[in-house]
């Protein structure tokens, strides 16, 4: 039986290794369970995504003139269902005020949840100056990377998991583009173009015609990326006819052979009893 051999690390020649010179237990006692590299890995997709998390945009506040230090005033963030059955429905609402370099969260009332009570969180801002002039918000996050080390990372949106508002990194929420191919992206980029234009997220309906004040240029080049989602669907469509083909072809040699069977064994049968 011939050996395997590797290079060695430290030099150009080579070296054979037998089965007892392999680690068994990589330096494992027989009572130790678990470390790094046990248990069984992951593999299905996450159970939440960015986009299904409550958020709060500081950027948004900022542009609605709400953080102002003197000012003290309050707001409410939601997310408003936009086409199908649920058109219209309010999926969550964020509400909270803002304080002197802080703004004070409350828990978000999602739709289809039990209350578990009022809840505050305080975030600090911090200020940057812009190249142009001008300042610009940010978010500190309370989150902790570890137990003793804080997160204090500077973001534009928290996300609320768990009754708290964290950043993305701590929350380790994926965006759902994350674990979708390149025809679904596409799809999920042409009905996000068509609610930009006023329209309902359904590819197969007339596009929206160009509002006013957008350039001819844009509207033609959100126009094609809506050409290439219809595309899409044709090509999924036409490989759907062709497999529902292939398995009525399928379904219809076994039914021949079904056939055959049964009048090779009725066959043998009648000899049988002829024999008799």
């Amino acid at each position: 039986m011939l050996r395997p051999r590797v290079r060695s690390r430290f030099g150009s020649g080579s070296r054979s290794f037998r089965r007892e010179h392999l680690p068994s237990d990589f330096e494992k006692n027989a009572g130790d369970m678990g470390g790094i590299g046990s248990g069984r890995r992951s593999t299905g997709a996450p159970r939440r995504y960015v986009d299904e998390c409550p958020w709060i945009d500081i950027l948004e506040l900022h542009h609605r003139g709400l953080l102002h230090p003197t000012s003290g005033a309050k707001f409410s963030c939601s997310l408003v269902l936009v086409g199908g059955v649920h058109d219209g429905d309010t999926a969550w609402c964020v509400n909270g005020r803002v304080e002197l370099d802080t703004v004070v969260l409350s828990n978000s009332v999602v739709a289809e949840s039990e209350d578990q009570g009022p809840l505050e969180q305080r975030v600090h801002l911090e200020w940057t100056q812009c190249r142009f002039g001008g300042r610009r918000p940010w978010l500190l996050c309370p989150g902790r990377r570890t137990a003793q080390e804080p997160c204090g990372r500077r973001v534009t949106r928290l996300y609320e998991t768990a009754r708290s508002f964290v950043c993305r990194r701590c929350n380790s929420l994926p965006y759902r583009s994350q674990w979708e191919d390149a025809d679904t992206r596409l799809l999920t980029r042409a009905q996000r173009v068509r609610v930009r234009l006023g329209g309902a997220p359904f590819i197969g309906r007339p596009f929206p015609p160009r509002p006013k004040g957008m350039h001819r240029t844009t509207y033609f080049r959100l126009l094609r990326i809506d050409r290439s989602a219809n595309e899409v669907i044709r090509r999924r469509v036409a490989k759907t006819k062709r497999e529902i083909r292939g398995w009525r072809r399928r379904l219809k040699k076994l039914k021949r052979l079904c056939r055959a069977q049964n009048s090779r064994s009725l066959g043998q049968r009648s000899i049988k009893e002829k024999g008799d």
